[in-house]
């Protein structure tokens, strides 16, 4: 199958552009020849020297620049507007460094633009200086070279050598059920899973933490919010499914995770006259590793250790506290709940008349009365009013 996605693979730096400028922004243009470095004059910083590519064969192809100042350059296409019949010029890639300058023969600030072109289609190129208010005129030097055709892909293959720990990297969740579990942030698997596309004529081409490979964009899926991910050996454990696609290939990794030494830890979050708080956030460095139930109560693993934590939740002042994880069991601190004033409803850190007229405004019954009490308990209170508590 031929390819008729188009990929962007930008040098440091892409911007897609969906305005559309008129065709009248640009002015003469020479039609770029493969292979052939061109010339062409600027004149003044805003002016840019256009070039027009029709490709008689798909593949991706890069624009380079070989000049002494700093350049950018643009790729767009002329499309008609359905609804006016206007032909416009839409930007859709863009470039002004190369991180391969040195393999490519010029400087670092001289742009690399390559894109994914589709056979017979007409494409406009665009340069100019970049970052240069003292540039008034001077000439500009370009080259196009095709990096490869299109032939059909045959299969794709990931591999990815990386183990995430387990209860790390991540934060807690809850799922449709209610239940907690552990949402691991997917960006380590990502930026070191190598993707192997084949091509029926057997050769191929590799890519590692790249969003394209062979000009083609990968992308991916997971399954752990329906299936949660587990250490491998953990009797929860199904299947730490990455998949990743390419066209209509696909290839999947299961996620190693290496499950260390965790003790479970359960608590107990209340409000200032001692009734449970729900959905409360337990955050540990300022990452959420999990919530209260409705009963206030919050279970999460960790390796042994003192950890400063915060909670928070709706219309409360925050409160610090220290937990301490035991290295010998789990350990349930619900006896001692961490109690948090939730009438802060201007939130503005102090408990005032304030918010007293807005709870007055807002609420009404039994929430109220509730939220009155609360408020008589913990009148003029701040942050810095809770006592320390160390839950060990």
């Amino acid at each position: 199958m031929k390819s008729k996605i188009i990929s962007i693979i930008l040098a440091l730096t892409l911007v897609i552009v969906s305005l559309a400028v008129g065709i009248s922004a640009f002015g003469a243009t020479q039609t770029l020849l493969l292979d052939t470095q061109m010339s062409a004059t600027i004149d003044g910083e805003d002016d840019l020297a256009v070039f027009i590519f029709t490709p008689s064969a798909s593949g991706t192809y890069s624009f380079l620049s070989y000049s002494v100042p700093a350049t950018e350059a643009y790729l767009s296409i002329r499309e008609k507007d359905e609804e006016t019949g206007e032909k416009k010029i839409i930007n859709i890639a863009y470039s002004n460094s190369d991180p391969d300058y040195e393999a490519n023969g010029h400087n670092s600030r001289q742009f690399c633009l390559t894109y994914h072109l589709e056979a017979g289609v007409k494409y406009y190129f665009s340069a100019g200086w970049y970052l240069s208010e003292n540039r008034t005129t001077g000439t500009i030097n370009v080259l196009l070279r095709c990096d490869g055709y299109d032939v059909d892909v045959d299969r794709i293959e990931a591999h990815c050598p990386v183990t995430l720990d387990a209860y790390s990297n991540g934060s807690w969740n809850t799922d449709e059920k209610g239940s907690s579990y552990f949402f691991y942030n997917i960006s380590r698997i990502i930026s070191n899973t190598t993707i192997t596309l084949y091509y029926t004529d057997g050769t191929s081409v590799s890519s590692t933490g790249e969003e394209t490979v062979g000009g083609y964009d990968i992308t991916y899926s997971h399954n752990q919010a329906q299936e949660h991910w587990y250490p491998q050996g953990n009797e929860n454990y199904t299947a730490n499914t990455m998949t990743f696609k390419v066209l209509d290939k696909t290839a999947s990794v299961d996620v190693q995770i290496n499950s260390t030494a965790r003790q479970s830890v359960t608590g107990k979050v209340v409000d200032m006259t001692g009734a449970p708080v729900g959905g409360a956030e337990i955050k540990i460095s300022g990452a959420v590793i999990t919530q209260t139930n409705n009963n206030g109560n919050f279970t999460f693993s960790n390796s042994p250790g003192a950890y400063f934590c915060t909670v928070s939740t709706d219309n409360s002042i925050d409160r610090d506290f220290t937990i301490v994880v035991s290295s010998l069991s789990s350990t349930d601190y619900s006896g001692t709940p961490i109690e948090v004033c939730t009438c802060d409803y201007v939130d503005d850190g102090v408990i005032n008349a304030k918010d007293f007229a807005l709870m007055m405004k807002t609420l009404e019954g039994e929430e109220l009365e509730e939220q009155q009490e609360e408020f008589g308990s913990s009148i003029n209170l701040t942050k810095g009013t809770y006592p320390a508590l160390s839950l060990n």
